[in-house]
């Protein structure tokens, strides 16, 4: 929920939403004819779930369009893979997480496996239109690449403090890293971006992220609707606030446009991370 529309963040990576054009950003407007203005969230969810091979149909509108959009979706089961690793040249992993799941931090240590049997040089960390997930998945994850520390804190409404400590025992401490991220990156993406920062582990680029940091617990009622509190805000480590702020990256990049072939800012991420490399060998050098 954005600005009181139901807004997603992001389809999921070779998804049928993503095959029948469903972007970053859209705005749901219409689940098979029936407007969804005034539903919440998990009644929306209701009218799109459905059996596996039938479709369901949303109006959408596309963020850089005012004129709406009609999409048909086959409804499949989605296999959860939320960590892909794809080597570039130069020895450079490009290292994609579209989410934090329960498998993530399992994934991740494949993927650095990988990337260490490849000989790998460095890593850009590619967390753009990453939606977020699970607070311990976050942790797990970005415990890989910090040795000490926090992740995160939260206050609840009660000013209560809980910490979220680095877990000891991180297999990618010393790789150089470039954390690249965008507007749709969001909660607990924004976590670990908050943590790269704040402990000067990583280059973080891109554009300011979503901006949202909080917890919220859904009270289900008797007529099957529900209502959703907020009862605690994400801090980073030095203690920005995530909620309604969003992370602003260490090098902002101009938006490209979305036709545009080249993943532009992919190539600059592994632009700045070589560029670190060469710095890292020069110093030892001397």
């Amino acid at each position: 929920m954005r600005d009181g529309a139901i807004t997603i963040l992001a389809p999921m990576p070779d998804t049928p939403a993503e095959a029948a054009g469903v972007r970053p950003g859209d705005i749901i407007l219409e689940v098979d004819g029936v407007s969804i203005q005034r539903m919440s969230l998990l009644e929306v969810v209701r009218l799109i779930r459905g059996e596996e091979g039938t479709t369901v149909t949303i109006l959408l509108r596309h963020l850089s369009s005012a004129e709406p959009v009609s999409v048909e979706i086959e409804r499949d089961i989605i296999q959860l893979e939320s960590v892909n690793l794809l080597m570039q040249v130069g020895r450079i992993g490009h290292l994609r997480m579209s989410g934090f799941t329960g498998s993530t931090n399992d994934e991740l240590e494949e993927a650095l496996e990988r990337f260490e049997r490849s000989k790998g040089l460095g890593i850009v960390l590619d967390l753009r239109n990453n939606p977020g997930g699970l607070v311990s998945s976050v942790v797990d994850v970005t415990s890989q690449f910090i040795d000490d520390g926090l992740v995160l804190y939260q206050i609840d409404a009660k000013g209560n403090r809980r910490n979220w400590g680095v877990k000891s025992g991180g297999k990618a401490l010393d790789i150089p890293m470039v954390v690249l991220v965008n507007e749709f990156s969001a909660s607990a993406s924004e976590v670990f971006t908050g943590a790269m920062i704040d402990n000067d582990r990583a280059t973080v680029i891109g554009a300011t992220t979503f901006g949202k940091g909080s917890v919220t617990n859904l009270w289900p009622l008797d007529d099957g609707s529900g209502v959703n509190f907020t009862t605690a805000r994400w801090f980073t480590p030095n203690g920005s606030l995530i909620e309604g702020e969003g992370i602003t990256p260490d090098v902002l990049l101009e938006t490209i446009d979305e036709d545009e072939d080249e993943d532009l800012h992919l190539d600059r991420a592994i632009e700045i991370l070589k560029q670190e490399l060469g710095e890292g060998t020069a110093a030892q050098n001397k």
